[in-house]
């Protein structure tokens, strides 16, 4: 069985999977500015008009902004993770 090129490969085969970054916030405007001098080496652009980043209205927004782009699944950069109000705050509102 030969295999095809990666551009002749059946859409549907394909787990679609997107790196973001989440920072919940009572504002957006205030949320934006704790996004971490760092981000910019890892997330192109400006991050703070498609990340997870504001508060959760615009936050579910953006998931279903992901959703209807194809991503299947979201890698989740929380950059405060090890305190862990962040971690159960986005479970709570988003998972559970």
């Amino acid at each position: 069985m030969s295999k095809l090129p990666a551009t002749r490969r059946d859409y549907e085969s394909i787990h679609r999977t997107a790196l973001t970054l989440c920072i919940i916030g009572e504002t957006d405007e205030r949320t934006r500015a704790l996004i971490p001098g760092w981000a910019g080496a890892v997330f192109p652009g400006d991050v703070g008009a498609y990340a997870l980043i504001g508060t959760l209205e615009t936050i579910r927004q953006r998931l279903a902004a992901y959703e209807a782009a194809g991503v299947q699944e979201l890698v989740i950069c929380l950059p405060d993770a090890t305190h862990l109000h962040s971690v159960r705050h986005f479970a709570r509102a988003f998972i559970m």
